[in-house]
């Protein structure tokens, strides 16, 4: 088996170019391939984009800085365990040609790229956007890179306004604003829910932003104001988001309707939309096997980013079992815990059915129903509150069964 990897735009190209890397295979055995995308900027560690699955492209941008990248493709045939890999380079361009910063939109079209000439080490930049009603956004500040231009996404803007835009530089104690500049928002090319606001604010609220997001069906993740503007959208499919994660990024989790497991995933994306991490739950599956685990079914309402850079998540597993919750087999849900290193491999997991007593019935009796040949599922009593469970509460000196 021989694999390729084909960019969908010719190096080199400027920073934040939305590039689609397209896997070839040839000479493969029959069976399942499955693929792993991972990049990284020369001098650095390759770092996980997306882990093992059935996808054979990724949409990729450098949205950080210029500079000369390598990105990797490896297949792996599931069936025969046979393997291949390449390295393609990849030279991102700064998008300054001189002393002024420009702006450039993205495939995103309520956030926009600011691009401004390298600053001092040890400085920091930000960035101020005034919409014409007179309100304020604000970017973080970013540390400086000497050698390199500085790159800040712009976001939190209304649909068709025009927008000015002010860096401002601060060295030790003195600070320098750049020339003003200016930006127009588009529309929202996709079907959103509108807002009607009931109670205003009574005074003004410093962030004024409320994430968003429907459940399953309409899956729409998306920001709003308080007065019911929106201001940002996520343009991928989501079944929802979990929370905000620091630097621009969010955690998502997609929940495959045909319940295959190689498309139940959890994924990180930036402002834009451009996706920074995933995986899936057949190859975690695959991790908690040699762990001596049981598999996983899906990932479902919470990720949250941990201080040492890990990821921790929530999951659901499930488990026939007889003669414990009334007659015949049933098919038990329970939840798992799992910890992620930063290239989505497991790293820790706790499994319900390992700690709590599966003869104890769900509180208010419910089941899952489904379709086929599958058993009526009923539910352990959860770790979340999701299913109306009574709470995990990690409460000293009790034991694992009576922290609900």
């Amino acid at each position: 088996m021989s694999v390729s990897l084909n960019a969908s735009v010719p190096p080199p190209s400027p920073v934040g170019t939305q590039v689609t890397w397209t896997a070839g295979v040839t000479g493969a055995s029959p069976g399942t391939l499955w693929y792993r995308f991972r990049s990284r900027l020369a001098g650095s560690d390759f770092r996980v984009i997306r882990d093992y699955g059935p996808e054979s492209a990724l949409q990729w941008t450098a949205s950080d800085q210029e500079g000369a990248y390598e990105v990797e493709l490896a297949v792996r045939n599931r069936d025969t365990g046979e393997t291949a890999q390449t390295v393609v380079p990849y030279q991102v361009t700064s998008r300054v040609t001189g002393d002024t910063p420009v702006i450039n939109p993205t495939a995103n079209p309520l956030v926009f790229l600011y691009s401004a000439p390298p600053c001092p080490v040890g400085g920091q930049m930000s960035v101020q956007f005034q919409a014409p009603d007179g309100s304020v956004g604000r970017t973080p500040p970013k540390p400086c890179l000497a050698d390199t231009s500085m790159n800040l996404y712009l976001a939190g803007l209304k649909a068709n306004s025009t927008y000015t835009v002010t860096q401002t530089l601060q060295v030790g104690a003195g600070s320098t604003d750049g020339p003003v500049l200016s930006l127009t928002s588009g529309s929202v090319p996709v079907p959103v829910p509108s807002f009607t606001v009931l109670q205003p604010p009574q005074q003004p609220v410093a962030e004024g932003i409320l994430l968003q997001t429907t459940i399953l069906n309409y899956q729409v993740t998306l920001a709003s104001d308080l007065a019911g503007n929106i201001v940002w959208y996520y343009p991928g499919t989501l079944s929802f988001i979990t929370r905000p994660a620091p630097g621009g990024y969010f955690f998502g989790v997609y929940q495959d309707p045909a319940l295959d497991p190689s498309y139940q995933i959890l994924r990180e994306f930036d402002l834009a939309g451009t996706t920074i991490l995933e995986t899936n739950a057949a190859r975690v599956s695959e991790q908690l096997a040699v762990m001596g685990k049981r598999a996983i079914t899906s990932f479902h309402h919470e990720a949250s980013l941990l201080p040492d850079g890990k990821i921790l998540t929530l999951a659901s597993t499930e488990q026939v079992m007889s003669g414990i919750q009334g007659t015949g087999s049933v098919d038990v849900l329970g939840d798992m815990l799992l910890v992620l290193d930063q290239n989505l491999q497991v790293v820790w997991a706790w499994d319900a059915f390992d700690h709590l007593d599966p003869h104890r019935l769900p509180v208010l009796g419910e089941t899952c129903g489904r379709t086929g040949n599958r058993l009526a599922a009923r539910q352990l009593p959860s770790v979340h509150a999701r299913r109306k469970h009574r709470v995990f509460d990690p409460s000293p000196g009790l034991g694992d069964q009576d922290r609900l």
